[in-house]
């Protein structure tokens, strides 16, 4: 098998992982509101996501908000009122500048934002005690260093290799 074949195979069995490890998270979240959980009560997982993603970001514009969730001007301002309405978000006319609407997390959406965040850090702790201390050790390692080529690559605003060029 040559480089780029291996390299495509990685790259296929790594893809099937990630999304194994979200659609069962998204099936955790699922199963905890089922069963009468207190994860984010009456949210669904999309909007448990518009609420990390705000959390993760701080305040920030609508334009920015859709950005981040790779949706619409309009699909995001729709699911910010609605978390707004729940209160969850607070959607408020910047000062500066009165036609940009600035959003943030309300005291509730926080609370829930920790809720959340504990939840799933005990799925993912569960899940290391599985793996045992080699591997979750040599898996930290290796999203680490994942983490630090993203950065690097936010921060010098670069786009992604192309598949062709790094198979080059």
């Amino acid at each position: 098998m040559t480089d780029s074949n291996n390299t495509m195979t990685q790259a296929r069995q790594l893809y099937q992982t990630v999304r194994m490890l979200r659609n069962r998270l998204g099936h955790e979240f699922a199963a905890r509101q089922r069963g009468g959980g207190t994860l984010c009560p009456d949210l669904t997982f999309t909007q448990c996501n518009v609420v990390m993603a705000v959390q993760e970001m701080g305040e920030l514009s609508l334009k920015e908000l859709a950005d981040v969730l790779h949706v619409s001007r309009p699909s995001a301002s729709t699911m910010v009122d609605r978390l707004v309405e729940m209160g969850f978000l607070i959607r408020e006319q910047a000062e500066v500048d009165r036609r940009e609407v600035r959003i943030r997390l309300s005291e509730e959406g926080y609370l829930q934002f920790q809720q959340l965040e504990e939840e799933i850090l005990c799925y993912i702790t569960e899940l290391l005690t599985k793996l045992g201390p080699a591997y979750s050790a040599q898996w930290c390692d290796v999203y680490s260093r994942v983490r630090e080529i993203i950065e690097a690559e936010k921060s010098a605003d670069t786009t992604p290799i192309s598949t062709k060029d790094s198979l080059a």
